[in-house]
Order: C-alpha cells, then structure tokens, then sequence
C-alpha cells in the first residue's frame, strides 16, 4: 500500500557474509537467496526511479523476526 500510494518502499539490504551480528536475520532455507538481511541499515528508496522488481517474497516468520529487531531497540525499557 505505502510504495503503491507513495512511490517508495522501505527496504533492508542484505548480504551473503555472515558476520556473526545478532541484527543480520539469515534468509530463509526455503529462499534461492543464502543471504543475511541486515536490518540495522533499513531505509527508503524510490522505487520508481530505480526501476524496481521484487524478486522474491519473504516467509511471514522472517518478515516478523525482521521487524521485531526495530520493535526491540526502540521501544525497549530503559
């Protein structure tokens, strides 16, 4: 819905080195990808400008533990 209405999508890119850093969430085994996602560098991009295709779709368990990274360092009890 937000890259529809507004042109970008929110994105983590990812990296195929496994650097042992509890943010970079492996990919699914299921996935073509043997990659690691690396959530602290999460961003927006124009997606129309960069002419953009998704090329897979993540499991919803990945998307949650994506997600739950952020969740953590921002509404942890401090």
């Amino acid at each position: 819905m937000f890259k529809k209405a507004a042109g970008f999508a929110i994105v983590c890119p990812v990296t195929n080195t496994n650097r042992g850093i509890p943010f970079h969430v492996p990919v699914s085994e299921e996935s073509f990808l043997k990659d690691f996602i690396i959530v602290e560098q999460v961003r927006s991009i124009d997606c129309r400008s960069r002419h953009m295709k998704r090329i897979e779709k993540a499991l919803d368990e990945i998307l949650a533990e994506v997600l739950a990274v952020p969740d953590a360092c921002i509404y942890q009890d401090g």
